[in-house]
């Protein structure tokens, strides 16, 4: 969840500032530049979805087993 710490404060600060700069274009008239779809499914697919995706492709290595053993390949060992 720590990796994802960054993104998520980096994902609401853009999306309040979109709705912090179309204030000042409608005279801070609580116009709302989204639809309430729109809104919930933004929350939904850029919170969700990422730490989903890295649960699913997660792996565990052991100490010392670098990408060869994932990728089956001896060219590369990190």
């Amino acid at each position: 969840m720590c990796k994802f710490l960054c993104y998520f404060f980096y994902k609401n600060f853009a999306f309040t500032m979109v709705h912090f700069w179309f204030g000042f274009f409608c005279g801070f008239s609580a116009q709302t530049v989204y639809d309430q779809y729109f809104i919930t499914l933004y929350n939904i697919v850029y919170t969700s979805l990422p730490v989903l995706a890295m649960g699913v492709f997660d792996q565990v290595r052991r100490p010392g087993e670098g990408t060869r053993a994932v990728l089956g390949l001896s060219l590369i060992h990190i």
